[in-house]
């Protein structure tokens, strides 16, 4: 990232500012979610804001600026959701949703606003962090959201959940270090958000 910063400023800043709005908002959406479920854990302490302070902190701010890559968290407290496994998984899938959403606003952005090649840049960039977001945070494997989907709606994965989750971020760097399976996620990103915009240019066409 310090290297994109002295080559290109403006995509430097462009995508941190992108990155922690979508990352906030994708907390947000988790927060919502847990209270329209019953549990009101994160709105008492203070999590319905779209403050990067609160939702990612300093050090995800900072490894952000240096590395590109940062994280957040919200506080849920299943025992207080109504509808158990099934409000476990709602609230889980509600972050990379917020992405998808962010995702299909800003490839419609690419053709509604100005063709002002640095807008459409922007907007470009914006959809494939989203998309990334989104294909990332889905990966069935603890601690990511995608795990709570599944063990949500599936308890008897829950024992297989929690025995792997000490290791489990472990597990999801070396598959996407090592493209188990042919997986590359900026690939799949790229190709996720350059066809999303492509159907709403068809759409728009049509």
């Amino acid at each position: 990232m310090i290297e994109l910063a002295l080559k290109d400023f403006w995509l430097y800043l462009g995508w941190v500012m992108i990155m922690v709005g979508s990352i906030c908002l994708h907390e947000l959406f988790h927060a919502l979610a847990a209270w329209s479920q019953g549990d009101r854990t994160a709105k008492e302490q203070g999590y319905f804001t779209l403050n990067p302070l609160v939702h990612m902190g300093v050090t995800s701010l900072v490894f952000l600026m240096l590395f590109g890559i940062a994280w957040g968290a919200c506080p849920v407290n299943s025992a207080r959701l109504r509808h158990g496994g099934w409000s476990e998984a709602w609230v889980s899938f509600a972050g990379p949703l917020a992405n998808a959403i962010l995702m299909l606003a800003f490839a419609a952005g690419f053709h509604l606003l100005p063709a002002a090649a640095s807008l459409q840049s922007f907007c470009a960039l914006a959809a494939m962090l989203n998309a990334g977001l989104l294909l990332f945070n889905l990966i069935p494997i603890p601690p990511l959201d995608g795990a709570g989907v599944v063990s949500g709606l599936l308890p008897a994965s829950r024992k297989f959940y929690a025995a792997i989750e000490p290791v489990g971020m472990l597990l999801v760097m070396l598959l996407l270090w090592f493209n188990v399976g042919g997986f590359s996620l900026w690939e799949a990103a790229r190709t996720l958000s350059g066809q999303t915009i492509l159907l709403l240019q068809a759409v728009a066409g049509g």
